[in-house]
């Protein structure tokens, strides 16, 4: 049985040591440096039990195989050719039950940052905020970032033993996206949020093939549009946070 705290009582309790779930966190960004004609960024990340990482891998190989697909996937991938491929990521994602996506979406006129530091530490901090449990221990892999070498070390003291997440997450590091099957997944899921709520699926022109991976999205939350669709902050599977700074921290 979990020992239910009170509300007050922060951080909870952990599991016993033997009861506690590893998962792994998978972590990318959507046009965050680049489409800055974009109203809204994303930040966001798959989650994964360490122990289905190479189940999950192997399906993602097998929809390779099939569909002959190789190389690194992700959102600017998408591709007529390759739509059947992808289409088939994503109902993967909905249908494992163990698989879950939260993602932060920041408009870059309504949020106020002191630098690109800041704005990286903030964002990626709500991404994990009321969503890592505590009682469980987590792995974050970012992908690997060549303009700052101290922002992962800085993200690391704001998780790895602190009041807000305790003993939770065990390691922070990077990897490089391409040899990272569950990064390119993000990237994937992402890139249908930011798609659909900078407006890009409406415009003339708009890539046929993405517009489809968005309906696809749509189909499994059973929703008409992606685009400003948001979440409440305990929704499980695939969780959209709209940040407004200070206005609505979770």
């Amino acid at each position: 049985m979990i020992d239910h705290t009170s509300i007050e009582e922060f951080p909870p309790a952990a599991w016993n040591e033997s009861h506690r779930t590893v998962q792994n966190v998978y972590c990318d960004e959507s046009r965050v440096t680049s489409d800055r004609s974009d109203e809204f960024m994303i930040v966001g990340a798959v989650m994964c039990p360490a122990d289905r990482k190479r189940d999950v891998v192997g399906k993602i190989d097998r929809l390779r195989s099939f569909y002959s697909v190789q190389g690194e996937f992700g959102w600017k991938t998408v591709c007529p050719s390759k739509l059947p491929f992808f289409e088939a990521l994503v109902n993967m994602f909905f249908t494992d039950p163990d698989l879950r996506f939260r993602c932060v979406v920041v408009s870059r006129t309504r949020t106020d940052f002191k630098d690109d530091e800041e704005r990286f530490q903030k964002i990626y901090y709500q991404v994990f905020n009321k969503w890592l449990d505590v009682r469980d221990e987590h792995r974050v892999f970012l992908d690997h970032r060549v303009d700052r070498r101290d922002r992962v070390c800085t993200l690391r003291r704001c998780l790895i033993n602190t009041w807000r997440f305790g003993d939770a997450v065990k390691f922070v590091e990077e990897v490089e996206s391409r040899e990272c099957d569950l990064v390119q997944l993000a990237d994937l899921l992402m890139g249908a949020v930011g798609y659909a709520w900078n407006g890009r699926d409406d415009m003339e022109g708009a890539s046929e093939a993405k517009r489809a991976v968005c309906r696809t999205v749509c189909v499994n939350l059973g929703i008409r549009s992606l685009g400003h669709y948001a979440t409440g902050p305990g929704e499980w599977k695939f969780n959209i946070f709209h940040f407004l700074g200070r206005n609505n921290m979770r």
